[in-house]
Protein backbone atom coordinates (compact mmCIF):
# COMPACT_ATOMS: atom_id res chain seq x y z
CA UNK A 1 0.00 0.00 0.00
CA UNK A 2 1.06 3.70 -0.58
CA UNK A 3 0.08 6.81 1.44
CA UNK A 4 0.80 10.42 0.35
CA UNK A 5 0.47 13.38 2.79
CA UNK A 6 1.04 17.11 1.78
CA UNK A 7 2.49 19.10 4.62
CA UNK A 8 3.18 22.70 5.31
CA UNK A 9 6.64 23.66 6.37
CA UNK A 10 7.52 23.09 9.94
CA UNK A 11 4.53 20.82 10.30
CA UNK A 12 4.92 18.34 13.02
CA UNK A 13 2.87 15.22 12.76
CA UNK A 14 2.62 11.81 14.03
CA UNK A 15 1.37 8.86 12.16
CA UNK A 16 0.46 5.44 13.42
CA UNK A 17 0.06 2.44 11.16
CA UNK A 18 -1.66 -0.71 12.08
CA UNK A 19 0.14 -4.04 12.27
CA UNK A 20 -1.20 -5.05 8.91
CA UNK A 21 0.21 -1.85 7.23
CA UNK A 22 3.10 -2.27 4.92
CA UNK A 23 4.66 -0.39 2.09
CA UNK A 24 6.19 3.08 1.62
CA UNK A 25 5.18 6.42 3.22
CA UNK A 26 5.66 9.49 0.94
CA UNK A 27 5.78 13.01 2.46
CA UNK A 28 5.67 16.17 0.29
CA UNK A 29 6.55 19.77 1.39
CA UNK A 30 5.19 22.83 -0.45
CA UNK A 31 8.38 24.85 -0.17
CA UNK A 32 10.71 22.54 -1.81
CA UNK A 33 8.31 20.55 -3.83
CA UNK A 34 10.44 17.58 -2.94
CA UNK A 35 9.12 14.28 -1.84
CA UNK A 36 10.47 12.49 1.18
CA UNK A 37 10.06 8.78 1.12
CA UNK A 38 10.16 6.99 4.39
CA UNK A 39 9.99 3.33 5.21
CA UNK A 40 7.92 2.94 8.28
CA UNK A 41 9.13 1.01 11.23
CA UNK A 42 6.32 -1.30 12.04
CA UNK A 43 6.89 -1.70 15.71
CA UNK A 44 3.58 -3.31 16.34
CA UNK A 45 4.24 -6.01 13.77
CA UNK A 46 6.03 -8.22 16.36
CA UNK A 47 4.08 -9.69 19.11
CA UNK A 48 1.98 -8.08 21.75
CA UNK A 49 4.86 -6.49 23.62
CA UNK A 50 6.24 -4.52 20.70
CA UNK A 51 2.75 -3.31 19.76
CA UNK A 52 2.06 -1.86 23.13
CA UNK A 53 5.18 0.16 23.18
CA UNK A 54 4.52 1.87 19.81
CA UNK A 55 2.85 4.51 21.86
CA UNK A 56 6.39 5.54 22.59
CA UNK A 57 5.98 7.44 19.31
CA UNK A 58 4.48 10.46 21.09
CA UNK A 59 7.89 11.14 22.47
CA UNK A 60 8.33 12.66 19.04
CA UNK A 61 11.21 10.48 18.14
CA UNK A 62 10.33 7.48 16.13
CA UNK A 63 13.99 6.69 15.83
CA UNK A 64 14.20 6.20 19.54
CA UNK A 65 11.15 4.08 19.38
CA UNK A 66 13.27 1.31 17.96
CA UNK A 67 15.11 0.54 21.16
CA UNK A 68 11.99 0.76 23.24
CA UNK A 69 10.47 -1.63 20.76
CA UNK A 70 13.36 -3.85 21.48
CA UNK A 71 12.72 -3.49 25.15
CA UNK A 72 9.09 -4.31 24.57
CA UNK A 73 10.05 -7.28 22.48
CA UNK A 74 12.55 -8.29 25.11
CA UNK A 75 9.72 -8.46 27.55
CA UNK A 76 8.19 -11.63 26.21
CA UNK A 77 11.24 -13.72 25.58
CA UNK A 78 13.87 -11.47 24.05
CA UNK A 79 12.95 -12.91 20.75
CA UNK A 80 12.24 -9.66 18.81
CA UNK A 81 15.19 -7.53 19.93
CA UNK A 82 15.48 -4.34 17.89
CA UNK A 83 12.06 -3.68 16.72
CA UNK A 84 12.87 -2.74 13.07
CA UNK A 85 15.21 -5.48 12.47
CA UNK A 86 13.00 -7.08 15.02
CA UNK A 87 11.05 -8.55 12.15
CA UNK A 88 14.19 -10.49 11.31
CA UNK A 89 14.86 -11.12 14.95
CA UNK A 90 11.33 -12.33 15.26
CA UNK A 91 11.96 -14.74 12.48
CA UNK A 92 15.20 -15.64 14.16
CA UNK A 93 13.23 -16.18 17.29
CA UNK A 94 11.64 -19.32 15.99
CA UNK A 95 14.97 -20.42 14.64
CA UNK A 96 16.46 -19.79 18.00
CA UNK A 97 13.68 -21.75 19.57
CA UNK A 98 14.27 -24.55 17.13
CA UNK A 99 17.97 -24.27 17.75
CA UNK A 100 17.51 -24.48 21.47
CA UNK A 101 15.23 -27.42 21.00
CA UNK A 102 17.91 -29.17 18.99
CA UNK A 103 20.39 -29.63 21.82
CA UNK A 104 17.73 -30.86 24.19
CA UNK A 105 16.67 -33.28 21.50
CA UNK A 106 20.25 -34.48 21.25
CA UNK A 107 20.43 -34.86 25.00
CA UNK A 108 17.19 -36.80 24.91
CA UNK A 109 18.65 -39.08 22.27
CA UNK A 110 21.80 -39.39 24.28
CA UNK A 111 19.70 -40.39 27.22
CA UNK A 112 18.50 -43.57 25.55
CA UNK A 113 22.01 -44.24 24.34
CA UNK A 114 23.22 -43.94 27.89
CA UNK A 115 20.46 -46.23 29.05
CA UNK A 116 21.30 -48.78 26.39
CA UNK A 117 24.94 -48.47 27.25
CA UNK A 118 24.29 -49.06 30.92
CA UNK A 119 22.00 -51.95 30.13
CA UNK A 120 24.77 -53.60 28.14
CA UNK A 121 27.11 -54.14 31.05
CA UNK A 122 24.32 -55.45 33.26
CA UNK A 123 23.41 -57.85 30.50
CA UNK A 124 26.97 -59.06 30.38
CA UNK A 125 27.05 -59.44 34.14
CA UNK A 126 23.79 -61.34 34.00
CA UNK A 127 25.21 -63.66 31.38
CA UNK A 128 28.30 -64.11 33.49
CA UNK A 129 26.09 -65.13 36.39
CA UNK A 130 24.77 -68.21 34.60
CA UNK A 131 28.24 -69.06 33.39
CA UNK A 132 29.45 -68.95 36.94
CA UNK A 133 26.54 -71.09 38.06
CA UNK A 134 27.15 -73.61 35.32
CA UNK A 135 30.82 -73.67 36.17
CA UNK A 136 30.17 -74.36 39.82
CA UNK A 137 27.53 -76.90 38.97
CA UNK A 138 30.01 -78.84 36.86
CA UNK A 139 32.01 -80.27 39.73
CA UNK A 140 28.88 -81.22 41.68
CA UNK A 141 27.60 -82.93 38.53
CA UNK A 142 30.80 -84.94 38.37
CA UNK A 143 30.43 -85.90 42.03
CA UNK A 144 26.82 -86.92 41.35
CA UNK A 145 27.91 -89.06 38.42
CA UNK A 146 30.60 -90.60 40.58
CA UNK A 147 27.91 -91.54 43.08
CA UNK A 148 26.16 -93.85 40.61
CA UNK A 149 29.49 -95.38 39.67
CA UNK A 150 30.00 -96.47 43.22
CA UNK A 151 26.42 -97.52 43.41
CA UNK A 152 25.61 -99.73 40.40
CA UNK A 153 26.51 -97.13 37.88
CA UNK A 154 29.16 -98.28 35.44
CA UNK A 155 27.63 -101.57 35.43
CA UNK A 156 24.82 -100.70 33.08
CA UNK A 157 23.96 -104.34 32.76
CA UNK A 158 25.14 -105.19 36.25
CA UNK A 159 23.20 -102.20 37.51
CA UNK A 160 20.07 -103.87 36.26
CA UNK A 161 21.03 -107.02 38.05
CA UNK A 162 21.80 -105.12 41.22
CA UNK A 163 25.42 -106.21 41.08
CA UNK A 164 28.01 -103.64 42.06
CA UNK A 165 31.04 -103.82 39.77
CA UNK A 166 32.66 -100.55 40.83
CA UNK A 167 36.28 -100.96 41.96
CA UNK A 168 35.97 -99.75 45.53
CA UNK A 169 38.86 -99.71 47.99
CA UNK A 170 40.20 -103.10 49.04
CA UNK A 171 40.95 -104.23 52.55
CA UNK A 172 44.11 -106.08 53.48
CA UNK A 173 42.46 -109.48 52.94
CA UNK A 174 40.21 -108.82 49.98
CA UNK A 175 40.93 -110.99 46.94
CA UNK A 176 39.39 -112.77 43.96
CA UNK A 177 40.57 -116.06 42.48
CA UNK A 178 39.08 -117.43 39.25
CA UNK A 179 39.67 -120.72 37.46
CA UNK A 180 38.55 -121.35 33.88
CA UNK A 181 38.57 -125.09 33.31
CA UNK A 182 40.31 -126.38 30.20
CA UNK A 183 42.12 -129.50 31.40
CA UNK A 184 41.01 -132.54 33.36
CA UNK A 185 44.19 -132.42 35.47
CA UNK A 186 42.94 -131.79 39.00
CA UNK A 187 46.32 -130.37 40.02
CA UNK A 188 46.01 -127.55 37.43
CA UNK A 189 44.78 -125.12 40.08
CA UNK A 190 46.51 -124.09 43.26
CA UNK A 191 43.12 -123.11 44.77
CA UNK A 192 40.72 -125.85 43.66
CA UNK A 193 41.19 -129.61 43.75
CA UNK A 194 39.27 -132.01 41.49
CA UNK A 195 38.01 -135.29 42.86
CA UNK A 196 35.87 -138.09 41.41
CA UNK A 197 32.87 -138.98 43.58
CA UNK A 198 32.25 -142.73 43.72
CA UNK A 199 34.26 -143.26 40.57
CA UNK A 200 32.93 -140.35 38.51
CA UNK A 201 35.19 -138.53 36.04
CA UNK A 202 35.82 -135.34 34.07
CA UNK A 203 36.91 -134.91 30.45
CA UNK A 204 36.86 -132.50 27.51
CA UNK A 205 34.68 -134.52 25.14
CA UNK A 206 31.40 -132.65 25.41
CA UNK A 207 29.69 -131.85 22.06
CA UNK A 208 31.21 -129.06 19.99
CA UNK A 209 27.71 -128.00 18.98
CA UNK A 210 27.15 -126.85 22.56
CA UNK A 211 29.83 -124.21 22.20
CA UNK A 212 28.07 -120.90 21.49
CA UNK A 213 31.14 -118.76 20.97
CA UNK A 214 31.25 -117.30 24.48
CA UNK A 215 31.24 -120.45 26.66
CA UNK A 216 34.85 -121.36 25.98
CA UNK A 217 36.56 -124.50 27.31
CA UNK A 218 34.94 -126.28 30.26
CA UNK A 219 35.00 -129.89 31.45
CA UNK A 220 32.42 -132.61 31.00
CA UNK A 221 31.47 -134.12 34.40
CA UNK A 222 30.26 -137.72 34.26
CA UNK A 223 28.99 -140.35 36.64
CA UNK A 224 30.16 -143.97 36.83
CA UNK A 225 28.20 -147.19 37.19
CA UNK A 226 27.96 -146.49 40.90
CA UNK A 227 24.86 -144.67 42.17
CA UNK A 228 25.31 -141.06 43.25
CA UNK A 229 28.64 -140.83 41.50
CA UNK A 230 30.05 -137.82 39.72
CA UNK A 231 32.76 -135.20 40.20
CA UNK A 232 33.58 -132.36 42.60
CA UNK A 233 35.82 -129.26 42.63
CA UNK A 234 36.49 -127.69 46.02
CA UNK A 235 38.94 -125.46 47.80
CA UNK A 236 41.95 -127.29 49.17
CA UNK A 237 40.72 -127.04 52.73
CA UNK A 238 37.00 -127.56 52.54
CA UNK A 239 36.19 -126.56 56.12
CA UNK A 240 38.22 -123.48 57.03
CA UNK A 241 35.77 -120.67 56.29
CA UNK A 242 32.88 -119.06 58.13
CA UNK A 243 30.87 -115.86 57.79
CA UNK A 244 30.99 -112.48 59.55
CA UNK A 245 34.71 -111.63 59.51
CA UNK A 246 34.80 -110.45 55.89
CA UNK A 247 32.48 -110.60 52.88
CA UNK A 248 32.45 -113.80 50.83
CA UNK A 249 31.60 -114.56 47.19
CA UNK A 250 31.49 -117.72 45.09
CA UNK A 251 30.67 -118.06 41.37
CA UNK A 252 30.42 -121.06 39.07
CA UNK A 253 29.18 -121.58 35.48
CA UNK A 254 27.45 -124.80 34.44
CA UNK A 255 25.30 -126.25 31.59
CA UNK A 256 23.15 -129.39 31.59
CA UNK A 257 23.23 -131.23 28.25
CA UNK A 258 20.96 -134.23 27.79
CA UNK A 259 18.83 -134.81 30.87
CA UNK A 260 18.02 -133.52 34.37
CA UNK A 261 16.69 -136.78 35.72
CA UNK A 262 18.58 -138.06 38.77
CA UNK A 263 21.11 -135.20 38.60
CA UNK A 264 22.03 -133.18 41.67
CA UNK A 265 24.38 -130.21 41.75
CA UNK A 266 25.43 -128.29 44.87
CA UNK A 267 27.34 -125.08 44.33
CA UNK A 268 28.45 -122.41 46.81
CA UNK A 269 29.81 -122.54 50.35
CA UNK A 270 28.92 -126.00 51.67
CA UNK A 271 30.11 -129.47 52.65
CA UNK A 272 27.68 -131.70 50.72
CA UNK A 273 29.10 -135.16 49.90
CA UNK A 274 27.22 -135.84 46.64
CA UNK A 275 24.50 -138.06 48.00
CA UNK A 276 23.02 -136.07 50.84
CA UNK A 277 22.32 -132.40 51.30
CA UNK A 278 24.89 -130.18 52.99
CA UNK A 279 25.19 -130.03 56.75
CA UNK A 280 26.49 -126.44 56.73
CA UNK A 281 26.60 -123.67 54.20
CA UNK A 282 24.99 -121.06 51.93
CA UNK A 283 24.58 -122.64 48.50
CA UNK A 284 22.46 -123.55 45.49
CA UNK A 285 20.93 -127.01 45.38
CA UNK A 286 19.85 -127.91 41.84
CA UNK A 287 17.82 -131.11 42.01
CA UNK A 288 16.87 -132.17 38.51
CA UNK A 289 15.89 -128.88 36.82
CA UNK A 290 14.73 -127.12 40.01
CA UNK A 291 17.13 -124.52 41.39
CA UNK A 292 16.75 -123.39 45.01
CA UNK A 293 18.82 -121.33 47.50
CA UNK A 294 19.59 -122.87 50.89
CA UNK A 295 21.40 -122.15 54.14
CA UNK A 296 22.38 -124.79 56.68
CA UNK A 297 23.97 -124.88 60.12
CA UNK A 298 24.83 -128.15 61.86
CA UNK A 299 22.31 -130.14 59.85
CA UNK A 300 19.46 -127.61 60.11
CA UNK A 301 18.64 -126.68 56.51
CA UNK A 302 16.40 -123.79 55.37
CA UNK A 303 15.35 -123.37 51.74
CA UNK A 304 14.20 -120.09 50.23
CA UNK A 305 10.62 -120.56 48.94
CA UNK A 306 11.47 -119.11 45.51
CA UNK A 307 12.66 -121.63 42.92
CA UNK A 308 13.68 -121.44 39.27
CA UNK A 309 13.32 -124.09 36.58
CA UNK A 310 16.42 -124.52 34.41
CA UNK A 311 16.59 -125.54 30.75
CA UNK A 312 18.89 -127.96 28.95
CA UNK A 313 21.72 -126.66 26.77
CA UNK A 314 21.74 -123.20 28.37
CA UNK A 315 24.93 -122.07 30.10
CA UNK A 316 24.09 -120.61 33.54
CA UNK A 317 26.08 -118.43 35.94
CA UNK A 318 25.46 -118.86 39.69
CA UNK A 319 26.51 -116.27 42.31
CA UNK A 320 26.47 -116.59 46.10
CA UNK A 321 27.26 -113.35 48.00
CA UNK A 322 27.59 -113.15 51.79
CA UNK A 323 27.79 -109.70 53.40
CA UNK A 324 30.69 -108.66 55.61
CA UNK A 325 28.67 -109.16 58.79
CA UNK A 326 27.54 -112.59 57.53
CA UNK A 327 23.84 -111.83 57.96
CA UNK A 328 22.81 -111.35 54.31
CA UNK A 329 23.12 -114.25 51.84
CA UNK A 330 22.22 -113.31 48.27
CA UNK A 331 21.71 -115.84 45.48
CA UNK A 332 21.55 -114.94 41.75
CA UNK A 333 21.26 -116.96 38.55
CA UNK A 334 22.02 -115.62 35.05
CA UNK A 335 21.05 -117.38 31.82
CA UNK A 336 23.43 -117.21 28.86
CA UNK A 337 24.90 -113.71 28.36
CA UNK A 338 21.92 -111.78 29.76
CA UNK A 339 23.17 -109.61 32.66
CA UNK A 340 19.71 -109.48 34.24
CA UNK A 341 19.30 -112.39 36.66
CA UNK A 342 16.53 -114.89 36.12
CA UNK A 343 16.59 -115.53 39.85
CA UNK A 344 17.60 -113.13 42.62
CA UNK A 345 16.76 -113.93 46.25
CA UNK A 346 18.24 -112.99 49.62
CA UNK A 347 18.11 -114.81 52.94
CA UNK A 348 18.87 -113.02 56.21
CA UNK A 349 20.15 -115.04 59.14
CA UNK A 350 23.17 -115.42 61.41
CA UNK A 351 24.11 -118.95 60.36
CA UNK A 352 27.82 -119.83 60.29
CA UNK A 353 28.81 -116.53 61.91
CA UNK A 354 30.11 -117.89 65.22
CA UNK A 355 33.09 -119.74 63.74
CA UNK A 356 32.03 -123.08 65.20
CA UNK A 357 30.77 -124.61 61.93
CA UNK A 358 32.95 -124.03 58.86
CA UNK A 359 32.76 -124.59 55.11
CA UNK A 360 34.76 -124.26 51.89
CA UNK A 361 33.85 -123.26 48.34
CA UNK A 362 32.55 -126.26 46.45
CA UNK A 363 30.78 -127.54 43.31
CA UNK A 364 29.68 -131.16 43.47
CA UNK A 365 27.70 -132.83 40.64
CA UNK A 366 26.31 -136.37 40.82
CA UNK A 367 23.89 -138.70 39.05
CA UNK A 368 21.72 -141.13 41.02
CA UNK A 369 21.52 -144.19 38.73
CA UNK A 370 23.92 -147.12 38.54
CA UNK A 371 24.68 -146.34 34.90
CA UNK A 372 27.46 -144.06 33.72
CA UNK A 373 25.95 -140.87 32.33
CA UNK A 374 26.92 -137.31 31.49
CA UNK A 375 25.87 -134.71 34.04
CA UNK A 376 26.91 -131.40 32.53
CA UNK A 377 29.74 -129.02 31.62
CA UNK A 378 31.51 -126.99 34.31
CA UNK A 379 33.21 -123.91 32.78
CA UNK A 380 34.64 -121.94 35.67
CA UNK A 381 34.84 -121.41 39.41
CA UNK A 382 35.74 -118.31 41.40
CA UNK A 383 36.09 -117.49 45.08
CA UNK A 384 37.05 -114.47 47.15
CA UNK A 385 35.41 -111.39 48.64
CA UNK A 386 32.73 -109.20 47.07
CA UNK A 387 35.15 -106.25 46.99
CA UNK A 388 37.86 -108.39 45.41
CA UNK A 389 35.43 -109.59 42.75
CA UNK A 390 34.33 -106.01 41.98
CA UNK A 391 37.92 -104.89 41.58
CA UNK A 392 38.73 -107.84 39.31
CA UNK A 393 35.66 -107.17 37.18
CA UNK A 394 35.88 -103.35 37.43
Amino acid sequence: MSLTINLKPETVFSLALSQESAGTLVLATPRSGRLLSLTPVVIGARGPGGDGEVAQGPKGDTGDAGPPGAVGAQGPKGDTGDAGPPGAVGAQGPKGDTGDAGPPGAVGTQGPKGDTGDAGPPGAVGAQGPKGDTGDAGPPGAVGAQGPKGDTGDAGPPGASGEDFSPGPLGLWDYWYSLRLSTSDSSASEMFLGLGVSGGSNNTTYPIARGYGYNHNGLFLRSSANPHSGYAYYTFSNNNGFFGAISRKFRFQFMWLTDFTGRNVWGGFHNANGQYDAVDGAYFHIEGSTCQAKTADFGSVSAHPTTYTLSLNVPYTFDVDVSGDGLSKRFRVYAGTDPIPVMDVTTTNARLTDGVRRVGANVTATEASNTANEIGVLYSLGVGTIEGFNRARG
